[in-house]
């Protein structure tokens, strides 16, 4: 998915960009594309500018919230290239981390098939079904690593309405650092688009709540937005956010304080994704590395078992047990 939500908002932010009409652009992705899902996006825009619904209004049956937030904020700010520039660079960054992690855990995933299919020795040299015996270890072995990713998968589904799923995240070594920059990056981009609109700062920081994807960072965000709904600054709240980084508060409370929130949100905007893609290339060398690791103790474990197996065998020949 990443891969093709690069190739539709790349292609949005281009043409978008060099001043072609969001129509004639559809009409340009509807005719080349052979993808489904960009020509259903193409036609429920079509549908739902023909209705006079705003772009981002037309688009909202095939996007997700978070996108639909990115494109609603940069339309009302009158960004809309930059908005769809800064998905086809978010997705961009995705996908290229989950290449890099796929490219890594292949040959740790052999390294795990061959311990296990050693099973079918130990089990020949002591009398039992070979055959028998790999198909039960490639079950154990399937079953803990579909538990493992679907764990995975369905905590970062969790994440973004629960706190204790965003906490865990956060707390991962390896996973924080580009979970925690990649919600920053979404929060403060829908932040940066309203803020160059002049919206209301609470509805600003309501809609960034909503794209955040982040419980954690998503009610600290809404309790900003409770404070500038009460005319106040929020960055004598923020600075009690553990979610936001301690440069990041003052940075935020010194745009506040001189109107420059347009360009401050700007720049954090661009850190937190170069921060993201740091921590994505530090998550893609290191998670296979772990798996190589569990690996070779897999390997080194039924090493071991045939090694025993070999041993009483040889001791069997030494006693005339054959």
């Amino acid at each position: 998915m990443p891969s093709k939500r690069v190739t539709f908002f790349g292609s949005l932010a281009k043409l978008t960009g060099a001043g072609i009409p969001i129509r004639e652009a559809g009409d340009l992705l509807l005719a080349h594309s052979k993808d489904p899902a960009v020509r259903e996006a193409v036609n429920v825009l079509e549908h739902g500018l023909a209705r006079g619904l705003s772009i981002a209004e037309s688009l909202r049956p095939a996007l997700t919230p978070l996108e639909y937030g990115m494109v609603t904020a940069a339309e009302n700010g009158g960004r809309l290239a930059e908005g769809f520039q800064h998905l086809e660079s978010y997705y961009e960054l995705l996908h290229q981390t989950r290449a890099s992690m796929v490219r890594g855990i292949i040959y740790p995933l052999l390294i795990l098939h061959v311990a296990s299919a050693t099973t079918g020795v130990v089990a020949n040299l002591n009398g039992g079904s070979p055959l028998m015996a790999m198909l039960h270890a490639f079950a154990w072995l399937w079953v803990a690593l579909g538990s493992i990713a679907i764990v995975a998968i369905l905590c970062i589904k969790a994440a973004a309405h629960s706190s204790l799923a965003d906490g865990v995240l956060r707390s991962l070594p390896i996973v924080r650092g580009v979970w925690s920059s990649l919600a920053l990056a979404r929060w403060y981009a829908v932040l940066h688009f309203h803020v160059l609109s002049a919206q209301k700062f609470s509805t600003a920081l309501e809609d960034a709540a909503a794209a955040a994807a982040s419980a954690r960072l998503s009610r600290a965000s809404n309790r900003m937005a409770k404070i500038a709904e009460q005319g106040q600054t929020v960055s004598g709240t923020m600075k009690f956010e553990s979610v936001f980084p301690g440069h990041a508060t003052l940075s935020f409370a010194t745009a506040e304080a001189t109107g420059t929130l347009d360009t401050e949100t700007a720049m954090q905007m661009r850190a937190s994704m170069e921060q993201a893609r740091r921590a994505a290339n530090t998550a893609g060398e290191w998670l296979p590395r772990l798996l190589y690791i569990a690996a070779l103790l897999y390997g080194a474990w039924h090493v071991l078992q045939l090694a025993g197996a070999i041993g009483g065998q040889y001791m069997k020949a030494l006693n005339g047990e054959f």
